[in-house]
């Protein structure tokens, strides 16, 4: 729980120092090297160090979970162990792996690939949410686990909060596209 508040509050720190000094300052980010050009003035010729830093930070931290994302839900799904040594579990880490690569292979921009994915989660968020509501809450799935009120009340909260940024989502396209 306190690692959740934690890298809440640190996400949210992130996103209004971002928009408080590039967006009002009219700092153009196209490019993964202007996000290191943003950071000059407050962290000098560290800068390029600190972005990299960073970089290797986030990827990291994002890759293990996704290569064992897919073999585990197999794994859950026909009711085997975990065993990551299986050769169907390493081609398909292995793929995944490889899909990584989709981008600079066809030569896109990371950070609009960064943009897009974060634009297209309010579409999915919803139906998760939704979903993990009703997961929880059906006896034969949870067993022995009885899911108390206050866990209904914040999914239910998470859903309607995750509705409306749907629909903020939906707005912002439609003026997009128009």
């Amino acid at each position: 729980m306190s690692a959740m508040v934690l890298t809440f509050l640190i996400s949210l720190a992130i996103m209004i120092s971002a928009t408080g000094t590039l967006y009002f300052s009219g700092t153009p980010v196209d490019d993964a090297t202007d996000m290191m050009h943003a950071l000059g003035p407050w962290a000098g010729d560290f800068a390029l160090t600190l972005f990299t830093l960073g970089i290797i930070g986030a990827g990291l931290s994002s890759i293990f979970p996704n290569l064992l994302l897919f073999p585990w839900l197999i794994a859950d799904y026909t009711g085997t162990p975990r065993n990551m040594k299986k050769p169907l579990y390493k081609l398909i880490v292995v793929i995944v792996a490889l899909c990584g690569l989709i981008i600079p292979v066809l030569g896109g921009k990371p950070v609009w690939i960064l943009i897009a994915s974060q634009a297209l989660s309010p579409f999915v968020m919803p139906l998760i949410t939704l979903f993990l509501l009703i997961l929880i809450n059906k006896s034969d799935v949870m067993k022995g686990h009885k899911t108390s009120l206050w866990m209904n009340i914040a999914l239910g909260a998470t859903l309607i909060f995750n509705c409306y940024m749907l629909y903020v989502a939906l707005i912002g396209l439609i003026k997009f596209i128009q």
